[in-house]
């Protein structure tokens, strides 16, 4: 026996109506006639779409085979379908009018709370999960971003040495600017140009008279006019990267120049010195970076080391170069125009529907960037059919990353990324047996999008609790 497809039972009211307990034990006496009609149906309660209009709810009943429902499923099922519809209405009475959440039950995929879910919102930093899934479309797990050296030695002397650069953003100096980060805000996976220097000192090479570093492949601004608010949250982009892009604890204004000063610093400490500097802007030619000709190479840690730096830190610049590094490996020559195309392609071909979604930068520290729920869900679904879990490399509460000093009372079962903007909130992640995917945009200051995220954590921990129906 079938019943057919979304018929639908609404009813006025179900958000705010003034009497609670009527409206409730009313839902409770049609859910169980219906279920004594038809067998053991599956209730879904939805929010209209317009979470600012709270006169609908409804009660839908999707098409299901009922004809072998056991008698003794009953009471279970009535109680989780009443849970759903309190937890529903609790997020509704919780957040504000813009918001997204999709919570679903890690085991089976099967929707426990489903509000919003294609609302285009801002995400803040929770799009830096899209960009994750971006670089494991484009590079495998155990990948690095190299740094390398060609050229010819005679007598410890090269004249005229090439080097390939990748954009790898974790090189650092000895001396790293304070950024007034919290200190759990570090990167746990980085290196020094003096690893490459020491590879050339085993070989006794003492002089590179003249240095050719191939930048031909990068054409993007090292600055967005957009982050200069933050100063501190995002610095220069370059092709060769040294300090996230600072300098003295400012954005570099000459990112690449700045590197490169490092560079011949640490390799004068290691008893390599280095005459003239040049920036390629063509190609180089293919014949000088032959196997034979390779002096040293250096790479940085995993592809996966990166990306959960990236993620747990939520580290901006590390987002927009390993998405940089990306396209280049995929396109080659990387611009602004080629740097957006080559992304949403990737990600149209991650997502089904991508309408909500605009990405403009990898960081998501923009307020013109937007994504639904829906999307950051089947982002991550569909990146964990290639074997990787994103979230698994997210922040842990009470332990790393940006929930190092929160949540503490979910140690241990509760992971995601978060995303922070003024007026913007996100979580994403799971929370014990739950996955969950919220963005909450509105008029609010840090603290109180806090206090969404930890509320609505609360309500899909303790989900299903008929306790909590107050019937």
């Amino acid at each position: 026996m079938y019943i057919n497809t979304n018929i639908i039972i609404r009813w006025k009211g179900i958000c705010k109506v003034k009497n609670t307990k009527n409206t409730i034990i009313i839902a409770f006496l049609l859910t169980s006639l219906i279920l004594f009609s038809y067998g053991n149906s599956l209730l879904l309660f939805s929010k209209s779409t317009n979470v600012s209009d709270n006169s609908k709810g409804q009660l839908l009943l999707n098409k299901k085979d009922v004809s072998n429902v056991k008698p003794s499923n009953f009471k279970h099922s009535l109680e989780v379908e009443l849970s759903k519809i309190s937890l529903s209405k609790s997020i509704v009475e919780l957040l504000p009018a813009d918001f997204c959440l999709i919570g679903e039950w890690s085991n089976s995929d099967k929707e426990i709370v489903d509000l919003n879910p294609n609302k285009a919102l801002v995400p803040g930093s929770a799009l830096k999960i899209a960009t994750a899934a971006i670089v494991f479309s484009n590079f495998k797990k155990d990948e690095t971003l190299d740094t390398t050296i060609y050229g010819q030695a005679t007598n410890g002397v090269v004249e005229t040495a090439s080097m390939t650069i990748s954009g790898d953003p974790s090189f650092i100096s000895n001396n790293p600017p304070n950024l007034g980060r919290q200190d759990y805000i570090e990167n746990k996976y980085t290196h020094t140009f003096s690893d490459l220097a020491n590879k050339l000192s085993v070989l006794n090479i003492k002089n590179i008279k003249k240095l050719v570093i191939d930048t031909s492949w990068f054409n993007i601004p090292s600055y967005n006019k957009e982050w200069e608010s933050k100063k501190n949250q995002v610095g220069a982009m370059g092709a060769l990267l040294v300090d996230e892009g600072y300098e003295q604890n400012s954005v570099s204004l000459e990112p690449q120049i700045y590197a490169s000063n490092i560079l011949k610093e640490m390799f004068l400490s290691k008893f390599v010195t280095i005459g003239t500097i040049e920036f390629s802007k063509k190609q180089l030619d293919p014949k000088l970076t032959t196997k034979e000709n390779l002096l040293a190479s250096i790479q940085s840690a995993s592809i996966e080391k990166l990306v959960t730096d990236m993620l747990k830190n939520s580290n901006n610049i590390y987002a927009e170069q390993l998405l940089i590094a990306s396209a280049h490996k995929s396109i080659g020559r990387v611009d602004i125009e080629s740097l957006m195309n080559f992304a949403n392609t990737q990600l149209n071909k991650l997502v089904p529907n991508t309408d909500g979604l605009k990405f403009l930068n990898g960081s998501g520290f923009s307020y013109s960037s937007t994504i639904t729920c829906s999307e950051l869900m089947s982002i991550i679904s569909s990146v964990s059919k290639k074997g990787i879990n994103i979230i698994s490399l997210t922040s842990k509460a009470g332990i790393d990353g940006t929930l190092a000093n929160r949540f503490a009372e979910y140690k241990n079962i509760l992971q995601a990324k978060t995303g922070t903007l003024d007026g913007v909130t996100a979580l994403i992640g799971n929370i014990d047996k739950i996955h969950f995917s919220l963005l909450v945009n509105g008029q609010f200051n840090d603290a109180k999008g806090h206090i969404y995220q930890e509320k609505t954590v609360a309500l899909l921990k303790q989900f299903p609790s008929i306790n909590n129906l107050k019937i």
